[in-house]
C-alpha cells in the first residue's frame, strides 16, 4: 500500500489517533495539534530501501508510533528511527541512487534547528521517491551530488529535535517530488507524505515496515547487522 499526497485526495473522516476508527483502506494521522483525520490508502510497489548502517543496529521508533510520539504526522507517519550500538562516529550510507538535497548548517544538539530535523539529506530518485535521512551530525554530500545506493552520505547523530542524549536516525520515503519540482523540496524541511517501504539489511534480509519490532511498543526490538 502507498498512501496519496494531501494535494491529491480530500481527508476522510475525523478520527482519534491511537484508536482504529478510520475504515479498513484508511489510516488516522495527526493533521493539527488538535485535529486527527482518516487518510485514503492507494496501491503501488513498494520502494526497497538499501540499510543506512552496516555495524549492529535497531530499530527504536515505529511508524505511526504511540500517541506522544513524533511518527504519526502526514510526512512522518511511515518513518522509522534507527540506533546503532556504537559510541562511535558511525555512517550512513544511501539506500537509493538518486540527486541530493542537503542541508548541514546544524551545530548544537537536541534543538529546533533544520525545523527540529537537524542535518538532514533528501535523495531525489528518477521514480518520484524522496528518501530522506534525518538528525545527522556531519553531512558527507552536496546539494545536486548524484549518488548511488551505498554511497557514504552523512554520520549518525543528534542534531535537530532528537531527544537528549538520543543519537539516531531517523529515515523515511515520500512520494511524488515531481509535481512541485526539485527547487521547492530545497526548502528545509519541505516533505510529501511519508509512504510505507521496505528495508534490506546488510546481510541481505528484506524487511517490511509491519515486520518491525520498535523499541518504544517492544522488549525485543529488530536488531539488524548483528552476529
Amino acid at each position: 500500500m502507498f498512501y496519496a499526497p494531501l494535494s491529491q485526495r480530500a481527508f476522510e473522516d475525523l478520527c482519534t489517533y491511537g484508536e482504529s476508527t478510520c475504515a479498513q483502506n484508511s489510516y488516522c494521522i495527526k493533521y493539527e495539534q488538535n485535529k486527527d483525520v482518516c487518510m485514503t490508502k492507494f496501491h503501488k510497489e513498494l520502494k526497497l530501501i538499501q540499510y543506512p548502517f552496516v555495524v549492529p543496529s535497531f530499530c527504536d521508533q515505529e511508524p505511526l508510533s504511540p500517541p506522544g510520539n513524533s511518527h504519526m504526522w502526514n510526512n512522518t507517519a511511515y518513518a522509522v528511527d534507527l540506533k546503532s550500538t556504537s559510541d562511535l562516529n558511525v555512517g550512513v550510507l544511501a539506500g537509493v541512487d538518486g540527486t541530493v538535497i542537503a542541508f548541514d548548517e546544524c551545530e548544537t544538539e537536541n534543538d529546533q534547528c533544520g525545523l527540529g530535523l537537524g542535518n538532514q539529506l533528501k535523495v531525489l530518485t528518477d521514480d518520484n521517491f524522496i528518501v530522506f535521512y534525518a538528525h545527522l551530525k556531519k553531512v558527507k554530500v552536496k546539494n545536486g551530488d548524484v549518488v548511488k545506493a551505498g554511497t557514504k552520505i552523512g554520520t549518525e547523530g543528534i542534531t535537530g529535535w532528537a531527544g537528549d542524549k538520543n543519537k539516531h536516525l531517523h529515515l523515511s520515503v515520500h512520494f511524488d517530488w515531481k509535481s512541485a519540482g526539485k527547487e521547492y523540496w530545497e526548502n528545509v524541511g519541505y516533505l510529501p507524505a511519508s509512504v510505507p517501504f521496505n528495508i534490506q539489511d546488510c546481510k541481505g534480509t528484506s524487511y517490511s515496515l509491519e515486520d518491525l519490532n520498535c523499541k518504544r511498543v517492544s522488549n525485543s526490538p529488530t536488531m539488524f547487522c548483528s552476529n
